[in-house]
């Protein structure tokens, strides 16, 4: 049993990396500056306090989708989602607002 997680762990884990750890190559395609290979995983733009301000998930080098979140929350909280074209990277399709919730007092 404690194999089959460990093996579990390793298959779906994914990177998550700072945006200054990847780069964008002639063929349009993302790269960690870590490797050779077409970037896998999660870019984030954190502040200097820790707040998460951005985030993009790669697949094979195309941008599978992008996350614009809030300032001002405890928790990070997304603002504005963009999904992105697999055929066409770079190439917003969809773009989902999201609002905040009021607190009762």
């Amino acid at each position: 049993m404690c194999a089959f997680l460990f093996f579990v762990n390793i298959v779906f884990a994914q990177q998550i990396v700072s945006l200054d750890e990847t780069y964008l190559s002639d063929d349009n395609l993302v790269y960690s500056t870590l490797s050779d290979k077409p970037f896998s995983g999660k870019v984030q733009r954190k502040r200097k306090n820790g707040h998460l301000v951005y985030e993009e998930e790669y697949k094979k080098g195309y941008i599978i989708e992008s996350t614009l979140f809030y300032n001002r929350t405890e928790v990070p909280t997304p603002a504005t989602k963009f999904l992105y074209d697999e055929k066409n990277n770079f190439r917003a399709i969809k773009k989902i607002h999201f609002g905040l919730k009021k607190t009762q007092k």
